[in-house]
């Protein structure tokens, strides 16, 4: 989520709670630039169905 501060991750659901800490780490050291370019991909994504 983005904010004034800047992006805020928060987690949720019923995974691993070891994999997810790992992937929390690594996002934490992304930078802002680095995740908008995640979202404005993500965003032209076609949905599988």
């Amino acid at each position: 989520m983005y904010s004034p501060k800047g992006y805020q991750l928060h987690g949720e659901g019923t995974g691993s709670k070891q994999l997810t800490d790992a992937a929390f780490a690594d996002m934490k050291q992304l930078t802002d630039l680095q995740l908008s370019a995640i979202v404005t991909e993500t965003q032209g994504a076609k949905s599988a169905k």
